[in-house]
């Protein structure tokens, strides 16, 4: 396949790879926030407009640290549960942002 017609994350479609990602390490949703203030995601989660994840204190954080981080539990804006986020930067091609993975307070109780 031509690295032209690949996406940003080298996969034609990251949504099949965020989404077993997810699955496998038991994570709500697994996400990147890109660079370039865009989202990818595990599930069918869409963004609401203005949504900017450099923005976002996962983002800032994992950036700002350079490495991983969890976040203080916060609500989730689409379920209300209390969550958690784990974070980290990300650099891969033309691919740079943070990735995360949200985990709710109820699970890990």
């Amino acid at each position: 396949v031509e690295s032209t017609k690949m996406g940003l994350t080298g996969i034609a479609d990251p949504h099949p790879a965020l989404a077993q990602a997810a699955k496998a390490g038991k994570f709500d949703m697994i996400y990147i926030g890109t660079g370039k203030g865009e989202m990818l995601v595990s599930n069918d989660w869409k963004a609401p407009e203005g949504y900017d994840p450099r923005q976002r204190p996962w983002y800032k954080d994992a950036m700002s640290t350079n490495g991983m981080v969890i976040t203080a539990p916060y609500a989730d804006a689409s379920t209300g549960q209390l969550i958690i986020s784990l974070a980290e930067p990300i650099k891969s091609g033309e691919l740079d942002g943070v990735i995360a993975g949200d985990v709710s307070i109820q699970s890990l109780v």
